[in-house]
């Protein structure tokens, strides 16, 4: 069983590490991990949102092995928007966990895609989410993170319970967001993002995250070269759309 916790929580943390963050972020000092638990299934890209608006029980399949997959793939990118990965993550939720999405509070939203990528908008998204209960003596804090991934036909999952909650998580209210990762990408794109990856041709890979509790309510969209190095980096208002280049300073 000890052997099998240690595997699980390596795999956890691959898998946190692909997908752009860390999971364990914002996790309070001195809270335990209690229990971790992970698993994918695949869907199809192309006919999942028509699938789920039929109620179809059949959209998503269970793999057998839980594998982590690396972070780019060479697959025709998809035209999405940050609703469409939404939709999924909560028929996925639903399906796992027989419980709604809308039950437990969202930390942070993050996406990324590749710079060549812009024009069709976010390749991946995940959501993480929480809830505080009470099972011991205090409070732990449960911890999910779905990964939705339309351009592999993946949706992949990572869960825990961090015991003893040490301080309250801020929360996202997606409903009063009036700008979506895809506007926020176009926005950045518009502010300096589309010179910066111009002039690099392309080699590039972009990066956003919204996060409960950060300055000003905003998206932080990074554009990083490929061969390491920060190339631009705005923010964008996710209720005005208002902008502040965060780098490169100009004088």
């Amino acid at each position: 069983m000890q052997i099998r916790c240690v595997c699980a929580l390596l795999a956890l943390l691959l898998l946190s590490a692909a997908c752009g963050d860390e999971f364990s972020t914002g996790i309070g000092i001195n809270e335990v991990a209690m229990s971790e638990e992970m698993g994918a299934y695949s869907f199809d890209a192309q006919t999942v949102r028509q699938s789920l608006t039929a109620d179809q029980s059949d959209t998503f399949t269970q793999l057998p092995e839980f594998i982590v997959a690396p972070q780019w793939t060479e697959a025709p990118p998809v035209q999405w928007y940050q609703a469409d990965f939404y939709r999924v993550a909560q028929a996925l939720h639903q399906l796992v966990w027989q419980e709604p999405l809308e039950d437990w509070k969202i930390n942070q939203v993050f996406f990324r895609l590749r710079c060549a990528e812009a024009a069709d908008g976010p390749q991946f998204m995940s959501f993480n989410l929480f809830k505080t209960v009470r099972i011991r003596q205090a409070n732990s804090r449960l911890k999910r993170r779905i990964n939705v991934e339309p351009q592999r036909n993946q949706i992949s999952w990572i869960g825990g319970e961090y015991y003893p909650e040490r301080f309250r998580w801020p929360a996202l209210d997606l409903t009063q967001i009036k700008i979506p990762a895809e506007q926020a990408l176009q926005i950045a794109e518009t502010f300096g993002g589309g010179v910066a990856r111009w002039k690099v041709e392309d080699r590039c890979d972009i990066f956003g995250t919204l996060a409960a509790g950060a300055k000003d309510n905003s998206w932080l969209i990074r554009y990083s070269g490929n061969i390491g190095g920060l190339l631009f980096e705005i923010q964008v208002d996710a209720q005005t759309g208002k902008t502040k280049i965060m780098y490169p300073q100009y004088k």
